[in-house]
This record gives C-alpha cells, sequence and structure tokens, in this order.
C-alpha cells in the first residue's frame, strides 16, 4: 500500500531518517511510506494542499496529524479547526482513501498507567476540539489515536525541545500507530526500532538487523559488514561465556585499537567493561 504522512513538523521532526514515518517505514517495508509533512502548518493550511500533496498521489492510506499549531497561535475558535479537518476527511473519504486520525490533546498514561490530562499543551478549546476529533473520526469511518505522544509525555530524554519529538521518541510515536497499522495493512511489523535501548549491544544488534551489509568496520586495509562483523562477536561471546563471564560480570579488555577490540566491545556491553590500549 502507499500511505501519505500528512502533517505539521510533529510529522517531519526527528532529524533525517528519524521521523515516525521512517520508523514506520523500516517496520513495514513493504510498503511506501512518503512523508507530506510541513513545519508550521495549521488545519487551514492542510485544506489548501491536501489536493496536490494528497489527493493527486492516489495513496491507499493517509495518517493524517495537525492541530498543535491551530492551538499555539490561537488566532481562530476551535470550531474552525474542526470544520477544516472534517473538509479534508471528507475529501479523502470520497476517494475511498482509509485515514488514521492522530491526535495530541487525549489523555496519557503517567508511571501508576492511570489516563490523566496533559498539564502543558492542553486547555478547554483543546478539550473541545478533540470532542470534535473523535466525533468527526467517527462519522467518516476514520481510525483514531487520541493522543500519538502519550508514550513521551514527562519523558525528557525522548523530545528534541518542548514541541517535537526526538528519533527515539518517535519510536514511541511508531508504537502508538503500529497496532492501528497492522491491522489496515494485514501485514506483521517487523520487531526493529522499537524503544527499547538499553546499552551499546543493542545499538549494534540494531545496525545489524537494519543493514547486514553496510560497512561496519574498517582498519587498515580490512573491513567488515556488520554481518561478518557480528559473525565474530558471536564467536567472542562464546568464548568469553565458556570461560565463566556471566551478563552483568566484569571483564577488562587491553588491547590496541583493532578489529579484535570491536569484536569484545559488543559482546560485553551488558557487562561493566574496563578498556586500555
Amino acid at each position: 500500500m502507499r500511505i501519505i504522512c500528512f502533517g505539521d513538523s510533529l510529522t517531519t521532526c526527528g532529524g533525517e531518517g528519524g521521523r515516525y514515518p521512517d520508523i514506520l517505514q523500516h517496520r513495514f517495508p513493504t510498503h511506501t511510506f512518503i512523508n507530506k509533512g510541513v513545519s508550521g502548518e495549521t488545519w487551514e493550511d492542510a485544506t489548501l494542499r491536501v489536493e496536490k500533496d494528497v489527493l493527486a498521489l492516489n495513496p491507499d492510506l493517509v495518517l493524517l496529524q495537525f492541530g498543535g499549531n491551530d492551538w499555539l497561535r490561537n488566532e481562530r475558535p476551535y470550531q474552525r479547526w474542526a470544520e477544516d479537518l472534517e473538509q479534508v476527511v471528507r475529501a479523502l473519504r470520497a476517494k475511498q482513501i482509509q485515514v488514521i486520525l492522530l491526535g495530541i490533546f487525549g489523555p496519557y498514561s503517567d508511571e501508576t498507567e492511570a489516563f490523566v490530562e496533559k498539564t502543558f499543551g492542553i486547555d478547554d478549546r483543546a478539550r473541545a476540539y478533540r470532542e470534535l476529533e473523535r466525533t468527526i473520526a467517527a462519522t467518516y469511518g476514520c481510525h483514531y489515536v487520541g493522543n500519538v505522544q502519550q508514550q513521551n509525555i514527562n519523558h525528557p530524554t525522548h523530545w528534541y525541545d518542548p514541541h517535537h519529538a526526538n528519533e527515539y521518541g518517535n519510536r514511541h510515536v511508531a508504537d502508538m500507530i503500529e497496532p492501528v497499522l497492522q491491522k489496515l495493512l494485514g501485514s506483521t511489523p517487523l520487531p526493529i526500532r522499537k524503544p527499547n535501548i538499553r546499552h551499546l549491544g543493542d545499538f549494534w544488534q540494531e545496525a545489524v538487523d537494519l543493514n547486514p551489509n553496510a560497512i561496519a568496520v574498517i582498519a587498515g586495509e580490512n573491513q567488515l559488514t556488520y554481518r561478518a562483523a557480528n559473525t565474530q562477536v558471536k564467536i567472542y561471546a562464546a568464548r568469553l561465556t565458556g570461560l565463566g563471564c556471566e551478563s552483568g560480570g566484569k571483564v577488562a579488555v587491553c588491547l590496541p585499537n583493532n578489529l579484535a577490540l570491536i569484536h569484545l566491545s559488543e559482546p560485553t556491553s551488558p557487562a561493566e567493561v574496563a578498556y586500555a590500549d
């Protein structure tokens, strides 16, 4: 399927390769994701470019996300945001295009897993608008995610700035969208670029999964792909295990800056390591 991600800066933030559409593309590689986000736009802007940037491309599915800038600027009443939203949704559904409406004003799950209101980016306007948003989604048969950022709220490491998620935050955004996409696309997502990075070994394994044939290590005239280097890593890991080294143990490494040092650093990354070169 061809999927267009149509939105504002929340669709474009995260850096090259780190936007939520980029992450979803990796998880659903047999489908095509097209990013049509433009920073700073409102629902009024969306009505002006939906024909050129969305309908003209004949998508099967659209991920739709605006509203944050309408709220921030407070230039028009919330009823006008909803009217523009309905205009865009009506145009998409008239072409039999499936729609996932991504909200940002809904409650979020706090540390106790209770759903509570946000303390930033919420007021009576936002609460009234989200009810209209929900109603429009139901009226036109759209799938609806009430707060696509809910897993990022109150987690400073998930944000590039107070309003925009970084690459890691966008992994959580992708997690919010993934179950709906899985149902609509009939595809099982690949378990990659998930928000579960804990140590260097997790970064390494992700690179192996995403780019197995890319060059991972260059040492003088020698170079290895991620796949080849990972094979060596597994050999070293097996040897360390055979010597009685367990996850969480301590390993001292005294080697020059060469391939062997790389091979040892990855299998020992869950452990406490001291290096000397």
